[in-house]
């Protein structure tokens, strides 16, 4: 069968082509230093880079996570030192003022260092990372120690047949028939979160409302409506007090920061912890702050039984400081054994993806040279042909 020049010519086209392709393949390889740019190179091994990719991204945030978990927790154990500090230098004032011969100006200085010292614990309970309160729970923008506001009665909680609404600065509050103090109290809690008050029994069966503000002219309004009055609800005689001690401001819950797929840490703690408020660490105890008043007051009166009291509550006080600041340093010491175990899952991925996707430059380089020089013989051979004349093939 005859071979016409057309047919040669076309086939030539087609090898040309061929080994074109092939050398800027082999370009690409060589200045990429990937064997793997573009799915239709090796679609599995793009697929395994793809994975192996998203892989990489995800672990980089974990342990950008981790990091800012780390740094959170770190703050929160420097600053539980600086408390558990705090109280045994307390301590040891109070100790040295259990002495008969100490003279009133000696008690008075002892008293300045208390006010010192608790305005110092004040500015710890207020420390700050990055913006944000650590030690205000999930709350974090929110002071963790505020002056109480309490709106409270005397008397015991009176159930009635009928029900009624208990408006709380503009929210309200329904009091079903024949409901318990308890049940109210509950109630009021669980809407907290709106009117930023909360609720506990005022001591004898009724119900008492406080509020956690930083502006001590606020007040709490509150209004009855239906089947109950406010002595029915409060007691008898409700009254409110202003800024007369300390309450917690933050919120209930901890912020919470994820650091790998299945774990979910918690990096804080609350003041009502730290420093007891609300009786929140030590039930029926008085928070750090009033048992430091009271120590003061009587360390100015020389009232022995008193600063006694006084040092055995702050000796209480420090062993769950301490707790705390354990705990913490538990903590810091798994999240660094997590971040190590992140960084050794990178590194293997990132070595999994490299031999996925980089090419053997040396090796490229050979294979660029020579598919140079067969693309330089095929551009020679065609050239040779394509020059033939018809009196070339008359001859």
């Amino acid at each position: 069968m005859r071979v016409t020049l057309g047919s040669q010519t076309e086939y030539a086209k087609a090898n040309m082509a061929t080994s074109y392709a092939r050398l800027v393949r082999l370009q690409e390889t060589v200045a990429s230093g990937k064997k793997v740019s573009r799915p239709s190179h090796d679609p599995v091994a793009a697929n395994q880079s793809l994975y192996y990719t998203q892989q990489l991204t995800d672990i980089e945030q974990y342990l950008r996570n981790a990091g800012i978990a780390k740094d959170f927790m770190a703050r929160t154990s420097a600053a539980l030192d600086e408390v558990y500090s705090q109280i045994r230098s307390a301590i040891t004032d109070a100790q040295s003022s259990i002495n008969a011969t100490m003279s009133p100006a000696a008690r008075e200085g002892l008293a300045a260092k208390l006010d010192a010292l608790l305005e110092r614990l004040r500015d710890v309970a207020d420390t700050r990372h990055l913006g944000r309160y650590i030690f205000s729970g999930h709350r974090t923008d929110s002071a963790p120690v505020a002056r109480e506001h309490r709106f409270t009665g005397t008397g015991a909680f009176a159930p009635q047949a009928t029900g009624g609404t208990l408006t709380i600065n503009g929210v309200a509050i329904a009091v079903e028939p024949g409901d318990t103090a308890a049940a109210l109290i509950s109630r009021i809690n669980a809407r907290s979160g709106l009117h930023r008050v909360t609720a506990r029994d005022n001591g004898s069966g009724g119900v008492e409302l406080r509020m956690a503000h930083p502006d001590i002219g606020n007040v709490i309004q509150v209004s009855v409506s239906g089947g109950y009055t406010l002595d029915q609800i409060f007691g008898t005689a409700p009254a409110e007090t202003v800024g007369t001690g300390f309450t917690y401001g933050g919120g209930d819950g901890s912020v919470h920061i994820q650091v790998s797929p299945s774990t979910v840490v918690s990096v804080s703690t609350t003041a009502a912890a730290v420093f007891n408020l609300d009786s929140a660490a030590a039930p029926g105890e008085p928070d750090l702050f009033r048992v430091i008043q009271e120590l003061k007051q009587a360390i100015l009166n020389a009232d022995t039984p008193g600063t006694e009291l006084g040092i055995t509550r702050l000796e209480s006080a420090a062993k769950r400081t301490l707790a705390m600041r354990v705990e913490f340093g538990g903590r810091i010491q798994n999240m660094e054994g997590m971040v190590g175990h992140l960084e050794q899952t990178r590194d293997n991925l990132k070595e999994l993806r490299s031999r996925t996707e980089d090419a053997d430059v040396a090796q490229a380089v050979v294979d660029l040279k020579t598919q140079e020089q067969v693309y330089q013989a095929a551009l020679f051979s065609a050239s040779s042909v394509f020059r033939l004349t018809l009196l070339d093939y008359l001859r």
